[in-house]
């Protein structure tokens, strides 16, 4: 799950917790500096993590 330090719409602190939701979460990563958009605001960090995600199953 990746969250945004500054999105008003979906709070850092809502992902607290979110593992008992999504069972296979495996980490929040937390793009410092950002607002919602992301993909867009923070494309190098995003893609840090995605590929990372996708290292970690292998692909």
């Amino acid at each position: 799950m990746i969250t945004a330090e500054w999105d008003p719409v979906l709070r850092p602190e809502m992902a607290r917790g979110m593992e008992a939701w999504v069972p296979n979460l495996r980490r929040t990563v937390l793009i410092r500096e950002c607002g919602h958009w992301t993909q867009q605001e923070k494309p190098e960090e995003v893609n840090t993590a995605l590929i990372a995600f996708l290292k970690e199953l292998g692909l």
